[in-house]
């Protein structure tokens, strides 16, 4: 299988690359961002886990479905900020060969009922960022920005 385009800045960077996947190619899921050490001990009623143990980031869907999260430049973002893990979330990608691990492509959120894409941004230079980093032109800071959906076309079928 050919690997998806590829668009990126001119920047010398890998962060602002975008990579475009047919929507054939992915699954769409809804839930929320658990660590998987503390979910598996809740729904077996295990021992306590200790307070300072390392999160080792999933996705639990709305109907209990959980999923081990590949870490990526994409899923990043979960993996680095609070913000996005406290969030009602649609993660876009594929679901890995093994069943249980999901690669994510795209990060949107729910608010107020709506879909709304997640990514970071840099104000100074109008660069659009898949993960919370400083920016690779001016080394400035990033903001989290949350843009209503609107395009259509960025919507895959929910599994």
């Amino acid at each position: 299988m050919a690997s998806p385009p590829v668009q990126a800045a001119e920047l010398g960077g890998t962060s602002a690359v975008k990579v475009s996947q047919t929507a054939a190619n992915q699954i769409r899921l809804r839930g929320r961002v658990v660590c998987i050490n503390e979910e598996k001990n809740r729904q077996k009623g295990g021992v306590e886990l200790p307070a300072q143990h390392e999160h080792v980031w999933g996705f639990k869907t709305a109907d209990g479905k959980l999923y081990s999260l590949l870490r990526t430049k994409f899923s990043e973002a979960i993996c680095l900020d609070e913000q996005v893990r406290s969030k009602e979330l649609v993660l876009k990608g594929r679901v890995l060969p093994d069943n249980n691990t999901f690669d994510v492509a795209i990060i949107h959120s729910i608010r107020n009922g709506l879909e709304h894409d997640l990514y970071y941004y840099c104000d100074v230079c109008s660069i659009q960022f898949v993960a919370p980093e400083i920016c690779v032109c001016c080394q400035g800071p990033v903001r989290l920005v949350e843009k209503p959906v609107t395009d259509k076309s960025e919507t895959v079928p929910e599994e």
